[in-house]
């Protein structure tokens, strides 16, 4: 396990990549955004929003498969990864 720290407006993880790591926030607050990948001009949507505490990435690990969504910082924050 590891801490990482990311700035405001920065991108923890993107839709379409593959995961290596799950997270954790120990600190600060995050958005996941998904957009429709087959329209190049689509808006992300915000879909969940994670808080001290909440926990992303499992999917992509557990079920070995591309990221749904994406996650950026809101605020400044640090994340547990493991």
């Amino acid at each position: 396990m590891k801490e990482q720290k990311y700035e405001a407006g920065s991108y923890v993880i993107n839709q379409g990549d593959y995961g290596n790591y799950f997270y954790i926030v120990l600190e600060g607050s995050l958005i996941a955004e998904k957009r429709d990948l087959e329209d190049p001009n689509s808006q992300p949507t915000q879909v969940f929003d994670y808080k001290e505490g909440a926990y992303f990435g499992e999917l992509a690990l557990l079920h070995d498969c591309k990221r749904q969504a994406s996650v950026k910082a809101i605020t400044k924050v640090t994340l547990a990864c493991i």
